[in-house]
């Protein structure tokens, strides 16, 4: 049962940072490393500067295909390329360097070319973006800006793509901007799309629940145990995007990130779900015991995450790729026993919350990634993972408040 609320989790997770993104550019293509100019880039930039519209700021030129943007469009993707320069020079504490690159400014080529965003810095530095991602506010200029600041030092394609990624991200949440991986939206967008979700959601699993199991509702010790599944589903989802966000720069391009944690959680919760059959004699014991250990575990992951990563950002991908996996082990299956235990529980002492129990958390799933998404946005992953143990913490407090009536050797 843990299995399928995962798989939800997974397709929320993998919709909410891939949605549009992969609408726009091939999943095949991917951002490419600091390279030369090549004889496309070339000929491109030439028929840009040539034919195309140009804006200028204090830090970059912007060339366009004409018509490609309106002038108040590429004004305004102008100005956020200029501030992003300046953000990422502040967050970095170094500035452009310009003697490296005999030139004063950055130069931008939008074009609808069918080919993937990339930065060149053999000779004067330019990134080439996607005009159809630059108008749906997905271009990775960030990303790719990240490539040519901190183009110094010879890296692996790995640490140069999710070094860059990681800056997209830190510079987007903390100045503004926007993160072509994970968070497109801006605020108002994302409020929007928090209420168009959760009334999908409160009609889909909701209301149906009110038209056809009422008989819940009268349930003994009914609002503790919605509390502590609606806990569950927030705080599992929160856990899980968290450590998305932390495992992003350790193991490179996001893509590797989504495929080891999440295969990794969905492996590990569902041994954790089986192991939760060992418990069926006493589920409610069980359960006081295995909440704690989880926000123990939590806490040493956490503690445990930037040490590791720290020393072992040098290896290969395959043993970063099996460490990550060690590391996520035991809270995986930590966090595979609560949702089984629980079902149990109320199944053997009050059958017609069983549906209840399942609509409700996969409610506030939903309603946990979205909450996570702006919380990242706004705060950063270490408040979004502080708040995942939180909401853990309360479904500890919602079922040990149970344990009078429900527990009988108490």
């Amino acid at each position: 049962m843990n299995i399928k609320i995962n798989l939800y989790s997974l397709t929320l997770v993998l919709f909410f940072s891939f949605a549009g993104h992969s609408q726009t550019k091939p999943p095949e293509q991917s951002p490419q490393p600091v390279s030369q100019w090549s004889a496309k880039d070339t000929a491109l930039s030439l028929r840009l500067r040539q034919d195309g519209m140009k804006y200028e700021t204090a830090h970059a030129v912007l060339w366009v295909e004409k018509d490609g943007l309106s002038r108040g469009e590429l004004e305004e993707f102008g100005n956020l390329v200029n501030q992003g320069i300046i953000n990422i020079e502040k967050f970095l504490g170094a500035a452009y360097n310009k003697k490296r690159f005999e030139t004063d400014k950055i130069e931008y080529f939008l074009s609808s070319e069918d080919s993937p965003s990339h930065t060149t810095s053999m000779g004067k530095p330019a990134v080439f973006l996607r005009l159809d991602m630059v108008k749906a506010r997905r271009a990775p200029y960030l990303h790719e800006t990240g490539h040519l600041l901190t183009s110094r030092v010879e890296k692996p394609q790995w640490l140069e793509e999710g070094f860059a990624s990681y800056l997209e991200t830190v510079v987007s949440a903390r100045y503004g901007g926007y993160n072509s991986y994970l968070f497109n939206w801006d605020k108002k967008n994302i409020f929007e799309f928090a209420r168009e979700e959760l009334s999908i959601e409160a009609g889909k699993k909701v209301l149906p629940l009110v038209r056809f199991s009422r008989d819940g509702l009268r349930a003994p010790n009914r609002w503790r145990f919605l509390i502590y599944f609606a806990g569950l589903g927030l705080g599992f989802i929160m856990i899980e995007i968290a450590l998305l966000g932390r495992f992003t720069l350790f193991l490179g391009q996001p893509v590797y990130t989504f495929a080891v944690v999440l295969a990794s959680l969905l492996v590990f919760t569902g041994v954790g779900a089986y192991l939760a059959g060992l418990f069926r004699a006493q589920p409610l014991r069980a359960l006081l015991r295995i909440i704690p250990l989880i926000l123990i575990t939590l806490i040493a992951t956490a503690f445990i995450m930037p040490l590791l990563f720290s020393a072992a950002l040098g290896f290969t991908l395959p043993l970063r790729v099996a460490l990550a996996g060690a590391l996520l082990a035991p809270l995986g299956i930590l966090l595979g026993m609560p949702f089984p235990t629980g079902l149990r529980i109320v199944s053997d002492e009050a059958s017609s919350l069983v549906p209840w129990s399942w609509g409700v958390n996969g409610f506030f799933t939903v309603i946990g990634t979205v909450t996570a998404l702006i919380l990242g946005m706004a705060f950063g992953f270490k408040i979004v993972l502080l708040v995942g143990a939180l909401c853990y913490l309360i479904a500890l407090v919602a079922i040990a408040a149970s344990k009078r009536t429900l527990d009988p050797t108490h």
